[in-house]
């Protein structure tokens, strides 16, 4: 839902996602970086893409692996030229 407000609120943005969780020893691990890109199609339907270790996944197959790690998300701003993707 975060996205979903960010895309709304700051469009033109993509966003970096470190991974991390608690290791063995109580110290955070980032261990996992994806690339989120959320965007409004012109119908109006709300979408991220989603890229990680060379490959478009999606948030589900991203939160599947990861249901209790913790993201920090850092903003990086499109090039005026982005387009996204067509709908697969």
């Amino acid at each position: 839902s975060i996205l979903y407000l960010l895309a709304m609120r700051e469009p033109g943005n993509l966003y970096l996602a470190s991974l991390n969780r608690l290791d063995k020893t109580g110290i955070r691990r980032h261990d996992h970086v994806a690339v989120l890109v959320p965007y409004f199609r012109e119908s109006g339907e709300f979408r991220v893409d989603v890229f990680e270790s060379a490959s478009e996944t999606s948030i589900g197959a991203l939160m599947a692996r990861a249901p209790r790690d913790f993201v920090h998300l850092v903003r990086v701003a499109a090039d005026s030229s982005f387009d996204p993707p067509p709908l697969r």
